[in-house]
């Protein structure tokens, strides 16, 4: 026996069952726990690991330059330009929620 709800969308009627959201819940769970034994507790995941770790410092000095050449191409007065740019265009359409969110997305991380 399944629970259903009735949602209104756009003028018509929705079934949603929630045996489905528990069914996919669980096989969440369940995932969760095998990617956890494996990666975590298990030899292969940390060999994995060990790899993934010593993948990242070998290949590090041939991307380290192209890195930085293309993270110092783009400069502060640039992305402050860009950044006014969409508050504006935000904010003359009347969307003051997207102009906080998009100017905190881009002024926090710098």
């Amino acid at each position: 026996m399944t629970v259903e709800t009735q949602t209104r969308v756009r003028g018509s009627t929705v079934a949603f069952p929630a045996f489905w959201l528990l069914l996919v819940g669980a096989a969440e769970a369940a995932a969760l726990v095998a990617l956890w034994r494996f990666f975590v507790r298990g030899e292969p995941g940390q060999l994995l690991d060990t790899i993934a770790l010593a993948g990242n410092t070998i290949g590090q000095d041939r991307v380290d330059g192209l890195a930085n050449t293309v993270l110092n191409a783009v400069s502060l007065t640039s992305l402050a330009v860009a950044t006014a740019i969409v508050a504006v265009v935000a904010l003359a359409r009347g969307r003051l929620l997207l102009t906080l969110v998009a100017t905190a997305f881009v002024v926090g991380p710098t």
